[in-house]
């Protein structure tokens, strides 16, 4: 069997938790053959080359190296395959030229079961893990259920995607269907894919947001025109989606940022240097201070416990105490055998539960509950905690 072009390439680019008691407890699940299952992913195949046609012709002028920064962070060049144009490909599009019926087909796309099953059931005590997993050719949202009371963790779902994805945000609001569970997908592509996520097997996104233009469809453009970087939604104003871009949409270098739930006038900034920088909407910067030596990969600030600061940086991750006017004291380091560290994120509901996605092939995520380091426990363990309302969650 000849093999997938990229086949080596196995990572996480990105994760995202989703609270308890949002997903609905028994899924849709939509029936599809095979037939026609393979027969979306040539329309999307032939919809994608269309699309990146027009895109090339719209980008006439500009350099190859300002329109692929944002693959270059993933550093493709050091796998061991042939990566002519891997960004463009990795994807449900890609998949289109696989025979029916062959090993790999099946692996990709039909090895789940639509029989019925008691881990089909989501409940209320389940939060999900929405992680972004690169194999190969094939981009895939994987859906994971993690149950701390019960200490399961699986995956319960995944959505074949169009594009490598970049970043996730979960958001519940559609025009026509209040309290939904959506995933919007920034990815490679600058159209911005939002899927439901109480939909199983599901062949097309609920909804998409900007488009291409096109002069044959004299069709007009509409959002990015580069690969989407971050999103992040507000949850007042709901029909609100905040997206940043390679495309200079915004002016100025895309950084990690983290709102302290906990200090609403503050946040925390994660920098390419390493730096981490404390700021209050008030006074300005508070601190600053190198964490790590490489880029910032990983920021996060516990939504319950106060002072709780977790940063990642190439394969460590730290664990950091610190208070409003006072500089981070490091509490924690350790390497978790993940690789490079591509993202990291608490958990909403268990307090020190944290996930992080890697490149390492074959171990590329991790769910850890903290407190089983000591320094950590320690630190934390019996520090008094903060329960927030689900709207700050």
């Amino acid at each position: 069997m000849e093999e997938l072009e990229g086949s080596n390439i196995n990572f996480v680019p990105c994760i995202k938790w989703v609270k308890r008691g949002v997903a609905r407890a028994n899924p849709e699940k939509v029936k599809l053959s095979k037939e026609e299952l393979l027969e979306i992913i040539k329309d999307t195949k032939k919809g994608f080359n269309v699309a990146k046609s027009e895109e090339n012709k719209n980008r006439e002028g500009v350099m190859m190296g300002e329109s692929s920064s944002a693959a270059d962070e993933f550093n493709f060049d050091n796998y061991d395959q042939n990566d002519d144009d891997t960004a463009g490909v990795l994807g449900i599009a890609s998949l289109a030229d696989l025979p029916v019926g062959t090993d790999t087909t099946t692996a990709f796309l039909f090895e789940s079961d639509d029989s019925d099953r008691e881990d089909d059931v989501i409940k209320p005590t389940d939060n999900l893990l929405l992680v972004g997993h690169v194999m190969g050719d094939a981009s895939v949202l994987e859906v994971h259920v993690y149950n701390e009371l019960e200490e399961s963790f699986y995956v319960h779902h995944d959505i074949l995607l169009n594009a490598f994805p970049l970043c996730f945000e979960w958001l519940s609001f559609e025009a026509h269907r209040p309290n939904g569970n959506y995933c919007a997908v920034g990815s490679m592509s600058p159209v911005i894919e939002v899927w439901d996520l109480d939909i199983m097997n599901s062949p097309r996104p609920a909804y998409k947001l900007g488009q291409i233009a096109s002069v044959r469809k004299n069709r007009a453009h509409i959002g990015h025109t580069d690969a989407v970087l971050a999103l992040a939604w507000n949850s007042s104003f709901q029909h609100v989606l905040a997206s940043g871009s390679v495309d200079h949409t915004i002016r100025g270098e895309a950084e990690r940022l983290m709102w302290n739930s906990l200090q609403p006038f503050m946040f925390l900034a994660g920098t390419s240097t390493g730096y981490v920088e404390c700021f209050d909407c008030r006074k300005g910067k508070l601190w600053s201070f190198e964490a790590h030596t490489k880029e910032v990969t990983g920021l996060d600030i516990s939504s319950q416990c106060p002072g709780l600061l977790v940063t990642a940086s190439t394969e460590t991750v730290k664990t950091w105490d610190f208070s409003d006017e006072n500089m981070p004291k490091l509490v924690n380091e350790r390497d978790f055998n993940i690789g490079n560290i591509q993202c990291l994120e608490l958990c909403p509901d268990s307090r020190f539960t944290v996930a992080m996605g890697g490149d390492k092939k074959g171990n590329s995520l991790m769910v850890f509950n903290m407190l089983n380091i000591d320094p950590v426990k320690h630190s934390f363990g019996s520090r008094e905690l903060v329960r927030l309302g689900p709207e700050h969650r």
